[in-house]
């Protein structure tokens, strides 16, 4: 059995990957980064005196996966792309014969607690019929990340879309909660 006193490192970086949030969507990997945590072991925590850095990795096969085991209003049969600074999500709908629609979207960070989709453009044979489906489904989700629901104090910065992902940066760091001590 230790001291019970804490364990002093100098910088700390730790990786999760695949991790299932609680709505089914599934995170590739989520980085914490700190300076100067303390780490006590019975029970294990560890504790950042300041926010640490958050980086959060969701590729389109996981946002595609994810998508399709909801199927959101009925569509289906969706396929996700993620290029530089956009995401195109092509989908089908039944209404009296398939339609295939193509909705180019971005993402948008309201109060460094929640992302937001916005529907930038889409490609239909459903005209404006089409284009109120998908903004009616967009209000059903967005925020499609709210913060304020996990019991951390996150704060989203940045959001960058390349290459077959979306990475969201920020901060972490307990609501509350003193500092392990000797």
């Amino acid at each position: 059995m230790g001291t019970g006193k804490p364990l002093a490192i100098g910088s700390l970086e730790a990786v999760f990957r695949t991790v299932r949030l609680p709505v089914g969507l599934v995170i590739d990997e989520l980085r914490i980064e700190g300076d100067d945590p303390e780490c006590t072991f019975d029970p294990f925590r560890l504790h950042l005196d300041r926010p640490g850095k958050l980086q959060v990795t969701l590729g389109e096969a996981a946002v595609g996966q994810f998508l399709n085991e909801q199927a959101p209003g009925g569509l289906r049969d969706f396929i996700v792309t993620m290029k530089t600074g956009q995401i195109t999500v092509q989908a089908t709908a039944r209404v009296l014969i398939d339609i295939r629609a193509t909705a180019t979207c971005t993402l948008r960070i309201v109060e460094g607690k929640c992302i937001y989709v916005d529907l930038e453009s889409l490609d239909s044979v459903g005209g404006s019929a089409a284009r109120g489906l998908v903004e009616g489904q967009l209000a059903k989700i967005n925020p499609i990340v709210d913060a304020r629901h996990y019991p951390l104090d996150i704060v989203l910065t940045r959001i960058e879309i390349a290459d077959g992902r979306v990475d969201a940066f920020g901060t972490i760091a307990p609501i509350e909660g003193p500092s392990p001590g000797p």
